[in-house]
């Protein structure tokens, strides 16, 4: 069974390369930061996956729409986030995606 987006859902994939050594350091980071945000208006989850490399870590979130990360994003709590990841993350790149289709394995 193919599935359709719900109009208005859109996800934030971001790719993040830390400084070598530190991608352990990284996710110990973002598990800590991530109760210190409280409620997020918009926000329907965050899924966080290693590389098996152990070289990099893609974040995948799922918002309302492209505002609700934008108003996420200035917040203080996630500025204040940000400056503690700045010195272990050498490389981040995000963009918004729309989901096309998802599918799984029927029901035995």
């Amino acid at each position: 069974m193919v599935q359709v987006q719900q109009a208005g859902a859109v996800a934030h994939v971001n790719l993040v390369t830390p400084v070598p050594g530190n991608l352990e350091e990284f996710i110990a980071l973002q598990l800590r930061g991530l109760p210190r945000f409280g409620t997020i208006p918009g926000w329907q989850g965050t899924t966080l996956y290693r590389a098996r490399n152990g070289r990099s870590a893609v974040i995948l979130s799922l918002w309302d729409d492209e505002a609700a990360h934008g108003r996420f994003v200035t917040t203080d709590a996630f500025l204040a986030h940000r400056e503690k990841l700045r010195s272990i993350v050498a490389h981040s790149a995000g963009s918004f995606y729309d989901l096309v289709y998802r599918r799984a394995p029927a029901a035995p």
